[in-house]
C-alpha cells in the first residue's frame, strides 16, 4: 500500500503489532498431528519485524515489493504475515504488507485497513483504539463450523450435478484447452459516482442486488464474445454474518453461477432475473468447492479450469481508500504475472465510485482486447440501466468510434475496375493486343491469343446454331486443357453460362445437374451425357464455322457461369455469377500482383471448383499464359515440378492441400528451388507450417497469399498478404476486403459485432452473385438486403462462418454454424451425405462428420445405425455404393456402426459426445462435466426439473485446510 505523507514508522510498528493481536488467524501456524492430520496452533502476540529500506524510485520500490510477495511462508513455523517498508521520498514510502491467503480473503483485505489505520492513529495520538469488540474468534468460528460439517454432501452433489449438466464450454481458450503456462496480466479502471448511483438504482428497481446487475452484465458479454448460451461463471461468496463481519480470516467460498442466456425471452430485464436466481440458488446450495470439483469434475487437469472458464469477484466490504492523520493510505496492486483464468473480472463500489478490474491470460486476449473488453462491459452496464427491456442479441457493445471503424473504414474499398467489361471480352482486347503470345500449354501442345480466340469464334457459332445465348445455360464436361479454356470462351461469347460438370462424378449426379441446370446442350466427348432433350456437342466439330467473332450483345451483368455445390437437402444447389463480379476479382488480383505478360499460371484446379474461373479468364485478361499439366499428369506433384520448371510457371493457384503435396515434393526432392514468385492460397484452411516450408523449398522470396470468400460471391473476397508466421497465431488470417467488395461480421439481429467479438461473417459489393438456381426460399435466406451499403439495392450474403475482426483490419475465421465442412477445398453439406446413405441401407440413421486439425487435411467419417430388422453393408460396398451417387471427395474414409446414437436431454443427437466417444473429438476425452454438458452444435435449452427444496449447513472457516484450488492445487479456493 502507498503511504503518502508525514510517517510515523514506529506508530506503524505498534499498529502492526496491534493487528495481530486483534486477530488471532494472524499468529496461526498448522502443524500435522502424529495421526497425520492438520491442527491449528495460536502462537503468542510478537512484534512484526519491519525492515525499511531505501528504494530511490517507484519503479524500484514496485519491484522489491514484488519480490517480497513472492517470499514463502511456512505455514508450520509461520508467521503468516510479514512485511517491508520502501522508503521513496521523505513523505512518500510503500508498505508491501503479505498475509498467507489460508489466512485472508477478499473482505478480510478491508478490514485489515481499516484496523491498521485506527490503530496507526491511535499510536499516533497515545490512546485506546476505537475498535469494535469482537463477538467471536477466527479459531472458535471454525471449530463451531466444523461440529456442524455434514459426512454427505450427496444431496447437494446431485444438485449441483443436475445443475451443471448442460453448461457448455465458453470456449475461450485458444484451441480449446489452456497449457500450464499461463501467463497473465491485470488492467483496472474507475467509473465515477454517478454510474455506481446508477447501478444502485437499477438494481433496486428490479429488487435484486448491485452484485446481480454486473454479474449479468458480464454473462451478457461472455454469451456476445463466445456465441454460448448457457455456461458457468465462478463466483466467490463471502459467507459473512454480523458475528464475522470484522474478522480476519478466510470464510470465502468458489461456486459456480449458471448464466442461460435463452432465459425470460431474451430480453436484459430476463437475464437479469434469471441470474438472480441461480446466484441466489447457488448460495443457498453451497458446499465446498473441492468437494463440489472432486465429485462433478474429478477428470480435471492443471491445464484447465474445472467447471468455468470465467470469474467474477465482486467486492461489498470495507473500502480500502482511507485517510489517516497526516497520511493517506491506498492499496496498491501487485500481479503476480499469471492468471488463473481466461478471465477473472472483479467489481467494487464504494461510495458510487465503480472500480474494476480485469485479470487475463495472454493467450487469450492482449492488453489491447482486454480494454476493449472493458469498454464493452461498461456500454452493457449501461444498456442493463437505461434499457433492460432491449433484446440480448441487441444490446449495442459498439461505441460510434467502434461501429466507424468496423462498418466504414476497414470497408472503404472502392477503385477502379473495367465494370462495364465482359471476361470474354477483356481476352478479346489481350488477342488483339498480343495475338502471337501464348496463351495456353498443356503438356506438349500450345495455343496462342489470335488462334485460341478464333477456335474460341467457331465453336461460338457452332452453339448459337445449337441456340444457345443469352440467359441460356450450357454444360461444359471436359479434362482440362487448351479445349475447355475454348469452350469456356466460346460459351461466354454466345451469352450464355456455362455449367461446370466434372467428368470424375458419377453419371447419374452429372445427369441430375444437367437436368436441373436447364441446360439443353453439353460441350462434351462423353456420349453418356446425351438425351432426354440435351444436345452433346464436340468441342473439335466447329472447324467449318467462321472464325470471327460472333456479334452478341453480351453485358457485365449477364450470367457467366452456373456451379454447382453441395447441398444440406441432400442435392447439390446451383449458384448464379455473372460477369461483373468476377471481373472484378481478376483485376484486382492482377493488379494488386502485377500478374501480365510474361507470367505463366499454374491450372491445377478442377472444373467444377470456382478456383479454375481465375485460371482461365484471370490469366487470359492479363496476357498472361495458363500452363496446365497434361492429363495424365495432374496427379502427380512429381510431373508438377518438372512442368513447373520446364514452363517456368511464376504463379500458384490452388487449395491449400494441393500446394502441399507441391512442397511435399520439394521436400523428397532434397530442396528444390522453384520458378514460382506468387502462391494463391483460398478455398479452404492453411496450415500454420505451411509458408515456412514453402520458403524454405521453394524460392525465399515467393509471396504466399491467402484469399477467403465463398462460390456465392464470387469465390474470392478477403485477401491476406502471408508473412512470417509468429508462435501464438492460431491461423492463418482470412485476410481484409477486396476491391469494391465488404465484410461485416454480425450478432443475431445483423448489428455489427466489435474487434474481436466472434459474430457470422457476412460479404457484401461488387461480387454478390445472384442467388441459388431455382431455390428462390434459399436464396432469400442467404442473400439479405445489406443496411450498410449506399448502393441501392445492394445485397449481402450469409456465409455460416463464425469470423472476428482482428486489431489491424483483417478477419480471423474461426469455423463453422452449422456442419459444413471443407474437403480438399470442396464445399461439403454433410446432410447430402447423410441422405445418400440412407438410401444405401434403406433407411436407419446417419451422420457423417469431419475429423481432422482445424488447419490440415481432414477425412469424413460416417456413424450408422441399422435400420430396424436390416442390416448395413460392408465398408467396401458402402464406398461403391455412395461413389456411384457422390463425387468421390463426399465418400467417406471410414464408417463406425453403432447400437444408437447418444441424445440430449431434448432427444437430439449429441455430437459432442458421440464424436468424444469413438477417439474423433478435438481433444480426446474431455472431463466429465463437459462430455455432459456439451451436445455441441445440437444443443438447445431444456425445462429444468424442479429442485427438491432443503437446508443444509456449509462448513465455512477452517475449512480451508484441506479445500481444493480450482485448478487442482492443493491450497485454499481464491477469495478476491
Amino acid at each position: 500500500m502507498r503511504l503518502r505523507g508525514a510517517l510515523d514508522i514506529t506508530a506503524l510498528r505498534a499498529a502492526l503489532d496491534g493487528l495481530v493481536a486483534r486477530h488471532s488467524v494472524l499468529r496461526t501456524v498448522y502443524r500435522q498431528r502424529p495421526d497425520g492430520g492438520l491442527e491449528q496452533v495460536v502462537l503468542p502476540a510478537e512484534p512484526v519485524a519491519l525492515p525499511v529500506e531505501e528504494a530511490g524510485d517507484e519503479e524500484a520500490a514496485m519491484a522489491a515489493a514484488q519480490q517480497e510477495a513472492a517470499r514463502p511462508i511456512d505455514l508450520a513455523a509461520g508467521p503468516v504475515i510479514h512485511g517491508r517498508l520502501f522508503r521513496i521520498a521523505a513523505d512518500d514510502h510503500l508498505l508491501a504488507l503479505v498475509v498467507h491467503h489460508i489466512a485472508t480473503d477478499a473482505w478480510s483485505v478491508g478490514v485489515l485497513l481499516e484496523d491498521l489505520a485506527e490503530l496507526y492513529d491511535a499510536a499516533r495520538e497515545g490512546r485506546t483504539p476505537r475498535l469494535p469488540e469482537l463477538d467471536i474468534d477466527y479459531a472458535d468460528a471454525a471449530a463451531h463450523e466444523r461440529a456442524h460439517e455434514p459426512d454427505d454432501h450427496g444431496w447437494l452433489v446431485a444438485q449441483w450435478r443436475e445443475q451443471l449438466a448442460w453448461a457448455q464450454p465458453l470456449g475461450l481458450s485458444p484451441n480449446g484447452d489452456r497449457g500450464t503456462a499461463r501467463t497473465g496480466r491485470r488492467i483496472r479502471c474507475q467509473w465515477d459516482g454517478q454510474f455506481g448511483r446508477e447501478l444502485q438504482r437499477t438494481a433496486e428497481a428490479h429488487r435484486t442486488t448491485v452484485f446481480n446487475v454486473m454479474l449479468t452484465a458480464f454473462a451478457v458479454l461472455l454469451n456476445r464474445y463466445t456465441g454460448t448460451s448457457r455456461f458457468a461463471i465462478g463466483t466467490v461468496m463471502a459467507n459473512r454474518n454480523r458475528q464475522t463481519e470484522r474478522l480476519v480470516g478466510y470464510f470465502a467460498n468458489t461456486v459456480p453461477v449458471v448464466a442461460d442466456l435463452s432465459d425470460g425471452g431474451g430480453s436484459l430485464r430476463g437475464v437479469l432475473a434469471g441470474i438472480t436466481r441461480e446466484s441466489l440458488w447457488a448460495r443457498e446450495h453451497q458446499i465446498p468447492f473441492d468437494v463440489l470439483v472432486d465429485k462433478v469434475a474429478p477428470q480435471r487437469t492443471l491445464a484447465e479450469s474445472p467447471l468455468f472458464e470465467a470469474m467474477f469477484v465482486f467486492n461489498n466490504g470495507p473500502g480500502h481508500e482511507l485517510r489517516l492523520r497526516d497520511l493517506s493510505l491506498a492499496p496498491t496492486h501487485l500481479h503476480s504475472g499469471t492468471a488463473k483464468f481466461p478471465l477473472d473480472l472483479s467489481c467494487a463500489v464504494t461510495d458510487g465510485e465503480v472500480m474494476v478490474s480485469l485479470e487475463f491470460d495472454e493467450s487469450v486476449l492482449d492488453a489491447a482486447a482486454a480494454e476493449r473488453l472493458l469498454g464493452h462491459y461498461r456500454r452493457l452496464l449501461t444498456g442493463l440501466c437505461e434499457t433492460p427491456d432491449v433484446h440480448v442479441d441487441n444490446a449495442d457493445l459498439l461505441t460510434p468510434a467502434e461501429r466507424e471503424l468496423v462498418v466504414e473504414e476497414w470497408n472503404r474499398t472502392g477503385e477502379e475496375y473495367p465494370e462495364h467489361a465482359t471476361a470474354h471480352g477483356l481476352f478479346e482486347q489481350r488477342a488483339d493486343l498480343e495475338p502471337d503470345a501464348v496463351a495456353v500449354v498443356c503438356g506438349d501442345e500450345g495455343v496462342g491469343y489470335a488462334e485460341l480466340d478464333e477456335r474460341a469464334n467457331r465453336l461460338a457459332r457452332l452453339l448459337i446454331e445449337q441456340g444457345c445465348g443469352r440467359h441460356e445455360r450450357v454444360g461444359v464436361c471436359l479434362e482440362r486443357g487448351i479445349d475447355l479454356v475454348v469452350t469456356q470462351l466460346a460459351i461466354a461469347k454466345t451469352g450464355a453460362g456455362y455449367v461446370p460438370l466434372d467428368p470424375g462424378y458419377p453419371a447419374e449426379r452429372l445427369q441430375w445437374m444437367l437436368a436441373d441446370s436447364g441446360a439443353r446442350v453439353v460441350v462434351t466427348r462423353d456420349d453418356r451425357l446425351a438425351g432426354d432433350g440435351v444436345a452433346a456437342v464436340d468441342p473439335t466439330g466447329a472447324g467449318a464455322f467462321p472464325a470471327t467473332r460472333p456479334e452478341r450483345d453480351v453485358r457485365p451483368d449477364d450470367l457467366l457461369y452456373l456451379i454447382y455445390t453441395s447441398g444440406s437437402t441432400g442435392l447439390p444447389k446451383g449458384v448464379l455469377l455473372d460477369h461483373r463480379g468476377r471481373v472484378n476479382n481478376f483485376t484486382d488480383f492482377n493488379r494488386r500482383f502485377g500478374v501480365g505478360p510474361g507470367d505463366k499460371v499454374f491450372g491445377v484446379s478442377a472444373l467444377a471448383f470456382d478456383m479454375s474461373a481465375y485460371d482461365v479468364f484471370g490469366t487470359l485478361m492479363a496476357g498472361a499464359t495458363v500452363v496446365f499439366p497434361a492429363p495424365e499428369d495432374e496427379r502427380s506433384p512429381h510431373r508438377w515440378i518438372e512442368t513447373i520448371e520446364r514452363e517456368s510457371v511464376t504463379v500458384w493457384h490452388s487449395v491449400p492441400a494441393l500446394f502441399g503435396l507441391l512442397v511435399e515434393e520439394c521436400e523428397i526432392r532434397g530442396g528444390e528451388r522453384l520458378p514460382i514468385r506468387l502462391a494463391l492460397l483460398g478455398g479452404d484452411w492453411i496450415p500454420l507450417a505451411l509458408p515456412q516450408r514453402a520458403a524454405a523449398q521453394l524460392i525465399a522470396s515467393a509471396q504466399l497469399v491467402s484469399m477467403g470468400g465463398a462460390t456465392e460471391v464470387s469465390m474470392d473476397s478477403t485477401i491476406h498478404l502471408i508473412g512470417e508466421v509468429l508462435p501464438e497465431q492460431r491461423s492463418i488470417p482470412y485476410g481484409a476486403p477486396m476491391a469494391n467488395q465488404t465484410s461485416y461480421v454480425l450478432d443475431a439481429a445483423l448489428s455489427p459485432l466489435p474487434v474481436g467479438v466472434p459474430g457470422e461473417l457476412y460479404l457484401g459489393g461488387v461480387g454478390v452473385g445472384w442467388g441459388y438456381h431455382y431455390r428462390a426460399r434459399l436464396t432469400g435466406e442467404r442473400f439479405l438486403p445489406d443496411p450498410f451499403s449506399a448502393v441501392p439495392g445492394a445485397r449481402m450474403y450469409r456465409t455460416g462462418d463464425r469470423a472476428r475482426w482482428m486489431p489491424d483490419g483483417n478477419l480471423e475465421l474461426l469455423g463453422r454454424i452449422d456442419f459444413q465442412v471443407k474437403i480438399n477445398g470442396y464445399r461439403v453439406e454433410t446432410g447430402e451425405i447423410e441422405a445418400a446413405l440412407r438410401a444405401v441401407i434403406g433407411g436407419g440413421s446417419c451422420l457423417v462428420a469431419a475429423h481432422g486439425p482445424r488447419d490440415g487435411a481432414k477425412t469424413l467419417v460416417a456413424y450408422l445405425v441399422a435400420p430396424s430388422g436390416g442390416e448395413i453393408p460392408g465398408d467396401a460396398e458402402l464406398k461403391r455404393q455412395l461413389s456411384a451417387r457422390l463425387p468421390q471427395h463426399m465418400v467417406p474414409a471410414s464408417f463406425v456402426r453403432m447400437e444408437s446414437f447418444p441424445l440430449t436431454h431434448n432427444g437430439k443427437v449429441n455430437r459432442r459426445e458421440l464424436l468424444y466417444a469413438h477417439g474423433h473429438g478435438r481433444h480426446g476425452a474431455r472431463r466429465e462435466h463437459r462430455d455432459r454438458a456439451g451436445s455441441g452444435d445440437a444443443v438447445e435449452r431444456g425445462a429444468r426439473p424442479r429442485r427438491r427444496p432443503g437446508r443444509h449447513r456449509l462448513l465455512r472457516p477452517g475449512r480451508q485446510l484441506h479445500r481444493g484450488h480450482p485448478h487442482g492445487e492443493r491450497r485454499p479456493p481464491r477469495g478476491s
